[in-house]
Formats: C-alpha cells, sequence, structure tokens
C-alpha cells in the first residue's frame, strides 16, 4: 500500500512475482505490544472525582473521592496507575500524601478511592484554589493520562470571596464531552506549497486619545492636555429636515432633521446637554450634500436658534447670511459647519514657540480651589468595578520633569504649581517668583521615591486622582499685582529615551505587540489641519458631535506624530482623516502624507470612521452622513489625487460588517478607493446560567464559521475583490456590550487567557478564509465600557495598563504570540487525523435559528518567506494536550517556540500577573510529536 503524506489516505495494492515486503504500520496512541490474539491496546484512563468544589478551613484536610476506570483491552492485564494532583505555582494547598498513590485495575474494570488535599495553615479566609487530580499510566515509553479540575474554597460556604461579585465563578462544566484520549491517533500538520494570500500582514492594532481618566493615561511622555493653550474647534456635518412643506421657516433658515428633545433642556428640563443659544453664530457653513442648485453654498452662520417645526417641536435652527432659491426637499442635504473658540491670549506667546497663544492667568485665583489652570489625571481608578475599584493607571515614580514658560506683567508676582494625588504628600510643590516682565522658562526636575505612589493597592481602597494645579494666589499670599501668563507647559517622566512624543513604556509595548499595522483613531473627526499636522504645542483641542459645547473638546495626537510612532514600532500607519476637512486643506495633508510616504510600505488613509451611521443616533453623529459615503469620500479623495497624492497611500472607506449590501453601496458609488474595510466584532453569545466551557465552545467555533463561503464576512470580502479592490478590517474584538453573562464571568472571558486566543483567531481566520490582509485590533489602551446593565465590561483594551502592572491582557498576549509567526505568504496547512467537536451556533441573520458545525480541535495557520517558516497552531480543546507531527516542506530546523497558556482558562493580569508569553528553543522536524497545551495558541518559527 502506498501512504500519501499530504492526505493520510492508504492506498492499496498487489505485487504479482517477485520478493514481498511486509510493512507494518503502527498508528500513534494505540501501542501493540503482542503479536498474539490478545493483542494490547492502551487508552487513557477514566477518572470521575466529587465533589468538584468543597470548603475547608486554612490547614484542614479534605478528601475527594475518586473512581478509576481502566480503557485498556483486556490484552494488556492488570496495570498500576499512579493517583496525584497537580498544582499551580506558590499553591496554598498540597497533597496529604507524601507520594503518588498506586492503584492497580484490569482492563475494563473500575476502582474507587479517595485522595486528600491539605490547605496551608495561614491561607486567607475566602480564597478559592484550583488544581486537579489525574490517573496516569506509563508503559513502552508512552504516558496514557486524565486529569479533573477541582476547586479547595478557604473557609465556609459563607464565606464571601474579598471583592467579588456574589455569583460563585463557575467550577468544571459538566456540558465539557467526556475526556478523549490527549495523544494523537497519527494527527499530522501538514505544510503545502501553495500560497493563499501573498504579502500576509502581521495583525494590527488601533491607538485611540490620550483620555487622562482611562489606560492611556501616560501613552504620551507629557501627560498635560493642550499644553500650548491653543484654540477650540467645533466641526460637524448635520443633515437637515425636510423643508419643503415647512412655512414657518425664513428663506435664509435650514432646521437640523435629528434633533433630540434632551438636547435643548435636558430629560429633566434643567440640565442642558445639547448646543447653546448661538453657539454657532459666526461660524462657516458649507451645504457638502444634496441638490445641484444647493452644493457647495457655502457662508456665514448669522444665527443658531431652537425655533419650532410645523409639528411644535423645538429644533437646532441655522440661520444663513444668504436666502436659498428654495427649500431642500429630501433628506440627503448636509449642513457642514465650522467654528473655532479662542479662549486664550492671542496677545502673548513665549519666544519661539509655533503656537499663537498663551494662558493668561488674572492676579487673584487660586485660593479656596479656584485654580485658573486645573487639570485631573487619573480619575478613572475611582471607577467602580465588579471586583472593588478598577485601580491605578498611572504611577507617579522614578525621575519627573516640570517645566513652564512664564511672564509677570509685574516683576516679583508669584506662580505656585503643585503636582499631587490627593491623599499623598506633593510629588512637587513650588513657589515660582517672577523676577522680570520677560518670558523665562522654569524647570524642575524631581525624584518620587517608590512606594509614594503605591503600585497594587487592594482593590477595596479607594483611590484619588491626581492633579495638576497652578495659581497666582494661595492662603497664605493674597494677591499678584498683575497677570501672568503660561506657555507650552511639560509634565512627564524625565528619562524617557525613544524619540517620538509617546512614553517608553507604551512604545515597549507595542514594539513587543509587533504590529503590521497602527490604525490611528480617537474621535479626530472634528480637527482642522493646524491640528491634524500640528506639534504639541501649535495644536489645540476640537470636537464632532451635534451634542459638543467649546468647553468639552478633545486633545488629539498629530498625524507626524501617529507617522513617527508607526516608523518607531515598524509598522504601516492608517490613519482616520477628519471628514471636516476644506478642499484646501486636504490638498495641505496631501502635501504632507506624500512628504513622508517613503519611510513606509503603505500608508493607509481613511475618510471618517463609521460614515455610514444615520447621523442622529449612532455614536458619531456630527460626522456621519449616511448613504451620502460613497460620494463624499469620492470627491474627498479625487482631491487628494488631483494634488498628486502618491500611490503608495492606500484609501480606504469604512464598510458594515452587519450589512453586507453596504459594501455594493460603496463600491458602486465611489472610484477612487482602494480599500473598503469592515468592523466583524464578536461577542460570546452569553445567558445569564452560562457557564466557561458553554461560552468558550461558541467562541472556539465562530471564526471558522464566519469566515466559511456566503458568511458575512465572506460575503463582503467577495463583493469588494469582485470591485477590482482590497477587503480590509479596521476594528476587530468582543463586543459583549450586553448584561449577559454575570459581570465577573464575563470579564474574566474577554481579558483573560482562554477567551484572549480568540482575538487572533478570529483575524487569522479572516485573514485564510476570507482573504483579508490588512487587520487592526481594536483596541491597544481602554480599560473597560458600561455596558447596559451599568456594570464596567473590561472593553476594548488589550492593555490592562501602562503604568501599574504594565500588563497586557490575554487577548494582548495572543496577538504576541500569533505576530511572531506571521511574514512572507500564507501558506496552506492542512491537519489530518485530527480530533472534532459539533457545536450550534446561531444563524447571522435569523438570530432565533441555530445550525450545527463540524470543529477541529486543532487550527494551524502557516506562513513562508523564503526559508524561513512560521506556525501558528491553536488547540481549542479545552482540557486536554493533543499531539501532532509536522510533514514539512523541507528537512525542519532550528527555531523558537512561542506559548500563551494556563492551567486555568480564567487567569488574567488584571489584579496580578499571571499570564506571560512563554518561549523557548525548538527543533523542527518530522519524526518529532509535539505537545499543545488546551484551551492554548502556539507559533512555531524556524529556518530551514
Amino acid at each position: 500500500m502506498i501512504i500519501n503524506s499530504r492526505t493520510g489516505r492508504i492506498t492499496p495494492f498487489l505485487l504479482i512475482g517477485g520478493t514481498f515486503l511486509i510493512v507494518l504500520v503502527v498508528v500513534v496512541g494505540l501501542t501493540p505490544t503482542r503479536t498474539s490474539a490478545e493483542a494490547c491496546v492502551r487508552q487513557n484512563p477514566t477518572i470521575e472525582v466529587t465533589p468538584s468544589v468543597q470548603y475547608g478551613e486554612p490547614g484542614r484536610i479534605l478528601n475527594y473521592s475518586y473512581r478509576l476506570t481502566n480503557n485498556n483491552s483486556a490484552g494488556c492485564g492488570v496495570e498500576t496507575f499512579e493517583i496525584k494532583p497537580y498544582f499551580l505555582p506558590g499553591s496554598i494547598v498540597e497533597s496529604g500524601y507524601g507520594e503518588a498513590k498506586l492503584d492497580r485495575v484490569a482492563p475494563g474494570a473500575t476502582d474507587d478511592g479517595r485522595y486528600q488535599i491539605k490547605s496551608a495553615a495561614n491561607a486567607p479566609l475566602g480564597t478559592k484554589v484550583r488544581f486537579n487530580i489525574g490517573a496516569y499510566l506509563v508503559a513502552d515509553g508512552v504516558t496514557y493520562k486524565t486529569t479533573k479540575d477541582l476547586f479547595y474554597q478557604i473557609g465556609t460556604p459563607t464565606t464571601p470571596l474579598p471583592g467579588e461579585n456574589p455569583d460563585p465563578e463557575p467550577g468544571p462544566d459538566p456540558e465539557v464531552p467526556p475526556p478523549v484520549p490527549p495523544t494523537a491517533t497519527g494527527t499530522v500538520v501538514s505544510l503545502l506549497n501553495q500560497s493563499l494570500l501573498n504579502d500576509a500582514s502581521r495583525l494590527g492594532i488601533n491607538i485611540g486619545y490620550t483620555a487622562g481618566f482611562d489606560t492611556a493615561v501616560h501613552f504620551r511622555k507629557n501627560i498635560v492636555h493642550n499644553p500650548g493653550f491653543e484654540e477650540a474647534t467645533l466641526r460637524s456635518n448635520y443633515t437637515l429636515k425636510n423643508g419643503g412643506a415647512e412655512g414657518g421657516l425664513a428663506a435664509n433658515q435650514v432646521q437640523e432633521f435629528c434633533w433630540q428633545t434632551e438636547w435643548g433642556t435636558g430629560s429633566d428640563g434643567k440640565h442642558f446637554k445639547g448646543q447653546g443659544l448661538g453657539a454657532w453664530a459666526g461660524g462657516d457653513y458649507e451645504f457638502i450634500a444634496g441638490p445641484a442648485w444647493l452644493k457647495d453654498v457655502k457662508g456665514k452662520v448669522t444665527a443658531f436658534t431652537f425655533k419650532a417645526d410645523k409639528n411644535g417641536a423645538s429644533r437646532y435652527t441655522f440661520t444663513l447670511d444668504k436666502n436659498l432659491p428654495k427649500r431642500p426637499d429630501y433628506l440627503n442635504t448636509i449642513l457642514q459647519v465650522r467654528k473655532t473658540f479662542d479662549n486664550f491670549d492671542r496677545s502673548q506667546k513665549r519666544p519661539g514657540s509655533p503656537g499663537d497663544r498663551s494662558l493668561k492667568l488674572d492676579s487673584n485665583r487660586g485660593d479656596g480651589g479656584d485654580y485658573p489652570f486645573l487639570q485631573y489625571f487619573d480619575d478613572g481608578a475611582r471607577t467602580k468595578v465588579e471586583d472593588g475599584y478598577a485601580g491605578k493607571m498611572l504611577v507617579v515614580e522614578g525621575p519627573w520633569r516640570l517645566s513652564v514658560w512664564a511672564k509677570a506683567e509685574q516683576p516679583g508676582d508669584k506662580l505656585f504649581v503643585s503636582f499631587s494625588r490627593q491623599g499623598l504628600p506633593a510629588f512637587l510643590d513650588k513657589e515660582i517668583t517672577l523676577t522680570d516682565t520677560n518670558w523665562r522658562e522654569y524647570t524642575f526636575n524631581f525624584m518620587v521615591p517608590a512606594g509614594l505612589d503605591a503600585r497594587n493597592v487592594s482593590a477595596n481602597i479607594l483611590v484619588q486622582p491626581v492633579s495638576l494645579k497652578i495659581a497666582t494666589r494661595t492662603h497664605t499670599y493674597s494677591k499678584n499685582r498683575g497677570s501672568v501668563w503660561i506657555d507650552d507647559l511639560y509634565l512627564g517622566e524625565a528619562d524617557n529615551t525613544n524619540p517620538t512624543v509617546f512614553s517608553d513604556q507604551a512604545v515597549k509595548m507595542l514594539k513587543e505587540l509587533n504590529p503590521g499595522v497602527l490604525r490611528y483613531w480617537g474621535g479626530n473627526l472634528g480637527e482642522p489641519i493646524e491640528n491634524v499636522l500640528g506639534s504639541e504645542w501649535e495644536r489645540g483641542t476640537s470636537n464632532f458631535s451635534t451634542e459638543a459645547r467649546e468647553n468639552n473638546t478633545l486633545y488629539f495626537s498629530s498625524l507626524p506624530e501617529i507617522l513617527d510612532l508607526a516608523k518607531a514600532v515598524d509598522a504601516d500607519p492608517w490613519y482616520v482623516v477628519p471628514p471636516t476637512l476644506t478642499t484646501q486643506e486636504l490638498e495641505d495633508l496631501t502635501d504632507y502624507v506624500n512628504f513622508r510616504v517613503g519611510e513606509f510600505d503603505r500608508i493607509y488613509l481613511e475618510y471618517g470612521n463609521e460614515m455610514w451611521g444615520t447621523g442622529c443616533d449612532d455614536p458619531f453623529k456630527g460626522a456621519t452622513v449616511s448613504f451620502n459615503l460613497p460620494t463624499l469620500a469620492d470627491e474627498a479623495f479625487r482631491v487628494m489625487k488631483g494634488a498628486g497624492l502618491s500611490s503608495k497611500v492606500k484609501l480606504v472607506i469604512g464598510g458594515q460588517a452587519a450589512y453586507v449590501d453596504r459594501q455594493n453601496q460603496i463600491e458602486q458609488g465611489s472610484d477612487t478607493h482602494n480599500l473598503t474595510a469592515i468592523a466583524p466584532y464578536y461577542q460570546m453569545n452569553g445567558r445569564a446560567n452560562s457557564t466557561v466551557a458553554s461560552l468558550l465552545g461558541h467562541l472556539y467555533a465562530d471564526p471558522l464559521v464566519r469566515n466559511i463561503p456566503g458568511s458575512k464576512i465572506n460575503q463582503s470580502a467577495s463583493i469588494v475583490r469582485v470591485a477590482g479592490r482590497e477587503p480590509a478590517i479596521y476594528e476587530i474584538n468582543f463586543h459583549d456590550t450586553g448584561n449577559q453573562p454575570a459581570i465577573a464571568l464575563k470579564n474574566k472571558i474577554i481579558t483573560g487567557q482562554a477567551g484572549g486566543i480568540t482575538l487572533p483567531l478570529q483575524m487569522l481566520h479572516a485573514m485564510k478564509g476570507s482573504g483579508i490582509r490588512a487587520q487592526t485590533a481594536f483596541t491597544f489602551s481602554q480599560f473597560a465600557f458600561r455596558d447596559t446593565g451599568g456594570n464596567m465590561t473590561r472593553l476594548w483594551g488589550v492593555v490592562r495598563d501602562l503604568d501599574n502592572g504594565r500588563a497586557f491582557r490575554g487577548t494582548g498576549l495572543a496577538l504576541v504570540v500569533a505576530n511572531k509567526a506571521i511574514f512572507g505568504d500564507l501558506i496552506k496547512a492542512e491537519v489530518s487525523g485530527g480530533r472534532t467537536w459539533v457545536q450550534s451556533l446561531p444563524d447571522e441573520v435569523e438570530k432565533d435559528r441555530s445550525a450545527n458545525h463540524t470543529v477541529p480541535y486543532l487550527q494551524t495557520f502557516a506562513f513562508k518567506d523564503g526559508n524561513r517558516y512560521g506556525l501558528i497552531v491553536f488547540n481549542l480543546h479545552q482540557t486536554e494536550t493533543l499531539k501532532t507531527k509536522l510533514d514539512l516542506l523541507g528537512t525542519g530546523g532550528s527555531g523558537r517556540k512561542y506559548w500563551l497558556y494556563h492551567p486555568d482558562p480564567l487567569a488574567n493580569n488584571e489584579r496580578n500577573i499571571q499570564l506571560r508569553v512563554e518561549e523557548a528553543p525548538v527543533t523542527i522536524n518530522e519524526s518529532t510529536e509535539y505537545e499543545f497545551p488546551p484551551h492554548s495558541i502556539t507559533s512555531l518559527v524556524w529556518n530551514e
């Protein structure tokens, strides 16, 4: 017979005459030991242990009852099995015996016994300790085993877990199918010299704006927002109300279509939520979409009021500087308005500043909490979460520096600077005497001792925010004689060494992540070109929302800074272009991008973010333009191409993963873009009674099924490719924003080891099954998002924090492992002889209808660049190690192995470091059987 090394198929054949060679093929995992009829075939034993969870006081010995079944064939005879436990490193429980117990059991027979587990005398009450008890048999150099996960709860059933949600953590799940032999029976992963996708890109990441209250508080070196004290900008797109039947409007008035009553007065009739009377008066307007006779009409807004429509409902009403020839009579008219709010002093700035303004401080402010300059940082530490408080995301420690330019109107006047965390001694507390009336820079280098701003504070302790206060008077100093100006303020660590404006820790973790693409999307949809291209001293703040006002604008990173960061971490940059830029600004942007494009393989420019929204109730109202998206994006891209945009710049329009026909609309409505990108978020389909096994079973089957022919992702990618363009993914991650499953379990899945591997699994199946090259996960840093139940769900950051634990979540670590092996081309890899399970998944459209899908436990993705190879292996079995041999294109060679695994599938880095990427040398060949632990990701990288 002939054994095909690629397929594993066996072809029998008959030789007539000559010499015969009899070949005995031994299948790995079934060990023949005799040639008689009573052959011995060994299999993994079965062990059942009860109870799965027990309570015991510190130092108490607990008995766990077990039943062992010998599954070997009769020809093997009586075998001796070891019964022994496994504990995680540093465990506070241990075996009650000095050595493993030995049980002699005949084939097919069972034996009952008990095993004792003892807790440490000083074990803290409320601690829940995970371990397992297993049965082991070693015969002919092969280990046959099975294990059961168990828990020892320190205390009594009434002892609560400290800081835990009252819902108990799930124990071993009855839905887990009976154990199957961990030794693969002839499983082979074959690498084929067949390219599935040329020039594969490493899995990318989104980065966002640096919110002072969240994980990104220390993303930039300078933690001060708007340190140059430059102007605020509001720019918004408004969908206009059908005015054809409106008799109450003047010829120079138009009304916002999406008005919501609470914008004006708030739901209680008092608190103002929206934009006030006169907010847009004096601003510029331009009709960017609508009937031909209205398109490109522009001018000044003379008044902004609330005026009743024909039904008596008050709406935003714009009074323009000219009469319109007639009223727009359908709902595709978009009015774009732009206005700057100059709250700073344009008459003064420090010498050499690239900005135009400074902050003027009155002579009598600062006492009694009235500070002319006050910024808070790390106020998200006070956020209440399911296991206490969120905790610190900024730790002030080591060498820091504060510098500020200042000028006094009267010599001898003073400034008072305080940098502190409430409740602690100040990190910096300085009185500055301004000896003359010239601009001078005042710099203070100071050392914050380790432990003053302590790390790893208990989750039950409320941590106050950090603040920077600058005043001109205190309770002991009455007032200055004149005004004081400050400009170009810096506060940050003094020992950063990387060449970008971003902190060393942020750059270090991004380099470890090693993304192929770095997408910048931070809410920057209302930025003017001065902010897009300006340095941190010359750009101000902005917003785009129809609810935004001048005092809630945000400070974003600039395009030059993002390009510098992408270059530093060896990624292709992807920048979300504000859809409110003017024609001249788009041309200026083109000039700058052309100047920098030679530093990269390609630069991606995307027209806004999710611009297909209605503009009424979507998260990005004030920017979104609904079905006008293809036309408006096409117009903007034509301006840039007309200005000589480099062919290395790839133009992107964001599509809609849930609505496949959106991609058709985009491809039919635009001729200038290169890519259409979607955001196929996923979720765990949780229920109130969901268990770990049921949630992981759904999550592990979903990526493969979502990318089979006919799936939404696959359909969208096909539509884009047929149009001659490239599909991409601009965002992807968990999207469990509902109130199920229970918050404690949901967060442990999202942040933990076993759930973390689903992010690269989703992205790699999109690459392999749907041919999607450029992909960026969402997002690098974000601590949590409030779900519909009011709980803080740990979305969407792949980083827990940059300062306190300096730790990735499970999703981030899994991306690190995957990116080790992605280079060159994605080539075909097949698994033969592997086991599968059947998973029921809801239909993508008819959610109440489900179908069963057969899913392999071992899923592989292979890459080749010359003589360099990478293989990513996911073991999706939830309880057992699986083994496989390799069928290589060459002879193999030496390399490295990287993996992410923890015996506890819910282990995470939220409170302490439990997860790390492991690394070891490895020799790749066709004779070794490689082991892959349960619910894990492993990357093998080698050179032939």
